[in-house]
């Protein structure tokens, strides 16, 4: 694996383990943000992630805890 190849890896770790994308930015040295962007890769666990938490922010306590599915099951 080239250096190319492990700047992106680290930039999808770190964004991965929830770092700012303007910390990765400043890690990466680079001179804006839309550079770093390029850099990120969109993962099924980050993908699987974001849909929990709109979830959560949609229906707190999730799909399954949350009291108005229980009444419209019943």
């Amino acid at each position: 694996m080239g250096w190319h190849t492990s700047r992106h890896s680290v930039a999808t770790m770190l964004a991965e383990i929830g770092e700012h994308q303007l910390t990765i930015r400043d890690y990466l040295q680079h001179a804006n943000l839309s550079v770093t962007n390029k850099y990120l890769q969109a993962t099924p666990t980050s993908k699987r992630r974001a849909q929990n938490k709109l979830v959560e922010a949609i229906l707190p306590g999730g799909i399954l805890g949350h009291e108005w599915v229980r009444h419209s099951v019943q």
